[in-house]
């Protein structure tokens, strides 16, 4: 079967440990995999959760997500390397705020898989669905074409032979 282009997944890229970003979007990749990673977990998840309505400190996010405030300061460094929030400092208040630019660059990420899954299901779906039946002749004096038997050899009777 071949497969063109536009229905293959696009292909994975393979990394040298302890590359950084460099040409050919090998920087957004390992963004995306610290967002991925960063997300992993329920309570970093809630945590943004609870940004994306309002900006927060360490404190309050964790009396949100039920959780001791060094824990917090755990995930929120986790967060903090995935792009995923800002910190700023005012004077003795800290201060979370959610970036969403990384969760873009994840959502185009899964955009390419998603068109390519949806070819596949489309095409799919194409097999299961009913065909129009045959068109009937036009043609008043043409008979309707019926199948052919298959030919059979005929049996033979076996003959007695008589022996002298």
């Amino acid at each position: 079967m071949n497969r063109s282009a536009a229905t293959s997944p696009p292909a994975p890229t393979r990394r040298r440990a302890g590359a950084g970003a460099g040409a050919g979007g090998g920087g957004r990749d390992l963004a995306v995999g610290r967002v991925f990673a960063a997300l992993a977990d329920p309570t970093r998840r809630a945590i943004l959760d609870r940004l994306a309505a309002t900006p927060a400190g360490p404190t309050a996010l964790a009396k949100h997500v039920g959780v001791s405030q060094p824990a917090v300061t755990k995930h929120l460094h986790v967060l903090q390397r995935a792009g995923l929030i800002q910190r700023r400092i005012h004077g003795r208040n800290h201060w979370c705020l959610l970036r969403a630019q990384p969760l873009a660059d994840v959502s185009a990420w899964l955009d390419r898989y998603r068109e390519f899954w949806q070819d596949r299901l489309e095409s799919l779906a194409a097999l299961f669905e009913p065909r129009p039946p045959a068109p009937t002749p036009t043609d008043p004096h043409q008979r309707p074409r019926t199948p052919r038997r298959a030919a059979t050899k005929p049996t033979r009777t076996p003959r007695s032979r008589s022996r002298p």
